[in-house]
């Protein structure tokens, strides 16, 4: 009985933590991150894909910002409302396989980690695929205890849209093929229900395959990207890669239910059906991350999909006779959650937000010296500050290209989009090194007409003039 008043409690306390985020988001002077402008500047130049991630983000921000409008608050709210879509979604699943009380913590609790609250901070791709990753466990296993053909599809159009929110979504189906091989309960009900779950696989496939299609047509440029970023040509041990990926973990899941989980590895190899199906679905991702950071590197949030089946396994383990553990983790992580955010509406100087500080006045910079020297043309070399212009000066009908010599590989999208061509035969103010505009044709004179520090990160940058002779 007692216990049930803790829970009411901390719901009581998570519902105000909430509002207390959504205020902070409103009233907070930070800005964007580089990548969230430019995700921002993808949703209005719509394709199949983009350079380095598939499209879906992009899709979200288009039709939220198309209701809601372009404020920063805006789109920082779009992780609040899918993480919160997330949760709840934790909580239907726990209680499908569990009950009713472990639902409830398992949904509080992932709703207060403490990477969940930074990252409800930030749009990001793993927000989308958090959440449809968890749909899609849910409809997975319903679809398999009572198939229809509606749940079949509805389950391929999720397997499809966590693809296309990140291409992480593919664990789920070595995951399945490991649960599948354990499970020999399942496996019969699974190969039972083989027509059901072909039509799931047929719906996922013609759900991807525009974005398949254009990397065909790309040379494959987000698939390499994302080969690239893993750094899998550059194998060799690293133990510092490794403790940062630990210490990350730690931050994400909070020291008490980390420690906790260290204890408990053993109740993970376990192959009682519910616990073998949680463990399947996170176990393999976090080894191959583990071992990926011994190899090369892996930030912290690589392995964001096996949070979802390990918070749930962990209120389970706990649940029963360590009760007083969940709560004082929750407790601890609302803490965390509370003073990331007075933080964040208090405006302090801290480091960690000092890349969302200063771009607004640097914008203006640029938008004074453009209208001084009556050019509307801006050529900037770092796509982050490009994206952050794009987006402060998105109504000042500017024209933003950035450096492209056709021999150069594409390191960018703005490249593929918005390359600036060799022969470009009008003025433009730049911000960039002047190396990477060696290729073009044109004799231009150029002239240094501001200096500025953005931040305490980014310091001297040039803004330049560049004019035809």
């Amino acid at each position: 009985m007692e216990q049930n008043k803790d829970i009411k409690a901390l719901l009581i306390l998570s519902f105000l933590f909430l509002l207390f985020k959504i205020i902070s988001i409103y009233f907070s002077k930070l800005g964007l991150h580089g990548d969230e402008a430019q995700y921002w500047v993808w949703s209005n130049n719509f394709a199949m894909g983009y350079f380095s991630k598939p499209p879906l983000i992009a899709y979200v921000i288009n039709f939220f910002t198309s209701i809601f409008g372009e404020a920063i608050y805006t789109l920082k709210y779009i992780s609040v409302i899918f993480y919160l879509g997330t949760s709840f979604l934790v909580y239907v699943l726990s209680r499908m396989v569990f009950n009713e009380r472990i639902a409830v913590l398992s949904g509080l609790t992932f709703f207060l980690l403490p990477g969940v609250s930074f990252s409800s901070f930030i749009i990001s791709t793993d927000v989308l695929l958090l959440f449809f990753w968890t749909l899609s466990l849910y409809l997975f296993l319903k679809n398999n205890n009572m198939p229809s053909i509606l749940l079949s599809f509805i389950l391929g159009v999720s397997l499809g849209f966590g693809f296309l929110a990140k291409y992480a979504m593919l664990y789920f189906f070595l995951c399945s093929c490991i649960y599948i091989i354990f499970d020999r309960s399942f496996s019969k009900i699974f190969f039972k229900n083989i027509k059901y779950n072909l039509f799931t696989f047929i719906v996922f496939l013609l759900i991807i395959s525009p974005n398949i299609f254009w990397n065909i047509s790309n040379g494959w440029i987000t698939f390499l990207h994302t080969y690239d970023n893993a750094s899998l040509n550059k194998i060799s041990l690293n133990y510092i890669n490794f403790f940062e990926f630990l210490f990350a973990q730690i931050f994400i899941f909070g020291p008490i239910i980390f420690v906790f989980f260290l204890l408990y590895l053993k109740k993970f190899i376990s192959f009682e059906g519910r616990i073998l199906f949680f463990s399947c679905y996170s176990v393999p991702i976090l080894i191959i991350i583990i071992i990926e950071s011994f190899l090369v590197r892996a930030h912290g949030n690589w392995a964001a999909v096996s949070y979802v089946g390990l918070t749930i396994l962990m209120v389970f383990f706990l649940e029963n006779h360590k009760f007083k553990i969940i709560l004082f983790n929750n407790l601890f992580s609302l803490f965390v959650g509370f003073l990331l955010f007075f933080l964040i509406v208090g405006d302090y100087k801290i480091r960690v937000f000092e890349q969302l500080r200063g771009y607004n006045s640097f914008s203006n910079s640029v938008l004074e010296e453009s209208k001084n020297n009556n050019i509307q043309n801006i050529v900037v070399e770092d796509r982050m500050v490009y994206s952050l212009l794009s987006y402060y000066l998105r109504n000042n009908n500017l024209n933003f290209y950035t450096p492209k010599a056709s021999s150069n590989i594409v390191s960018n999208h703005f490249q593929i989009k918005n390359g600036l061509p060799d022969n470009f035969s009008k003025n433009f103010i730049y911000i960039g090194l002047d190396s990477h505009l060696d290729y073009l044709k044109t004799d231009y004179e150029k002239k240094l007409i501001n200096k500025v520090d953005i931040n305490k990160v980014k310091k001297n940058v040039n803004i330049q003039k560049f004019e035809i002779n």
